[in-house]
């Protein structure tokens, strides 16, 4: 009978333990918090590597000596600062000159006249 009340008591402390792990603080509820932020920064570590990886071919492609490295040079140039080449005329137009923009027409109306009988 003494082997018996072993494997009960040792069936009990493994039921308690059990137990402790899923109730405690750092638990059940924690690891699944955890593994839940561990899934966002594995998500945000993905994006930062395309975009860093968008980056270095936009500086490659800036720093390069072919034709289409100074034609994205000269856009960016032209788009971000402003910069105009020599013989081009820049006209300017500012928003509160621009006429309000209209307001749609009605609709018409989509019903069909009644037919005299």
């Amino acid at each position: 009978m003494r082997p018996q009340v072993v494997v009960v008591v040792a069936v009990v402390v493994a039921a308690l333990i059990v137990g402790y792990a899923f109730v405690a603080p750092s638990g059940m509820a924690t690891l699944t918090r955890l593994q839940a932020e561990e899934k966002k920064l594995a998500d945000d570590v993905a994006q930062k590597k395309a975009e860093n990886a968008r980056l270095v071919g936009d500086v490659q492609l800036l720093k390069g000596d072919t034709e289409a490295s100074k034609h994205a040079l000269q856009k960016r140039a032209r788009e971000e600062l402003g910069y105009v080449a020599p013989g081009e005329v820049v006209v300017q137009v500012p928003d509160a000159a621009l006429p309000p923009a209209a307001p749609p027409p009605p609709l018409a109306a989509t019903t069909k006249p009644q037919e005299a009988q």
